[in-house]
């Protein structure tokens, strides 16, 4: 494991946390409400990189031990990162499951949208290129997917 960052104190400052926990107490925001925070500047390739690992050892732990026996303490751990330096970039376990299943959600209707592009009428291999494209997405997505549906985060309304 390499070394530790804690980055607690750029976190507020980087994220704008303390606005948001101020806006969210006065709406009465509840846990369950994620709200996708965007930097106040772009983040520079490190930053970019960092989060990508977030990312990728969320979905990884998720994989393995389901969303809700997943901690932020093993996705930090996982990271070699402190809490602070994963609140600078995501403020919840639910907000880093969202955007996983944002960009899966997003890499479908691309998948899918190619399909409806195909010529018509189209050749064999315009089809093996489209299903070939589809497993791809598969193989990185369809785990996730399908975790996600059988043990992903509970919507307390029902």
């Amino acid at each position: 494991m390499g070394p530790r960052i804690d980055c607690r104190r750029m976190s507020d400052e980087i994220t704008g946390k303390k606005e948001l926990a101020s806006s969210d107490a006065a709406r009465g925001a509840s846990a369950r409400t994620a709200l996708t925070r965007e930097p106040r500047w772009e983040l520079n390739a490190k930053a970019l990189q960092t989060r990508q690992l977030i990312l990728d050892q969320a979905r990884t732990l998720f994989l393995e031990r389901g969303y809700a026996g997943t901690r932020i303490e093993h996705i930090t751990t996982a990271c070699g990162l402190s809490r602070g330096a994963f609140y600078a970039y995501f403020a919840s376990k639910l907000e880093v499951f969202e955007a996983l299943g944002t960009s899966t959600y997003k890499s479908q209707l691309a998948v899918i949208a190619r399909l409806g592009e195909l010529p018509k009428p189209c050749v064999l291999s315009d089809v093996r290129a489209w299903v070939t494209e589809y497993f791809e997405f598969m193989a990185e997505h369809g785990a996730f997917m399908l975790s996600s549906v059988q043990g992903g985060p509970q919507d307390p309304k029902g």
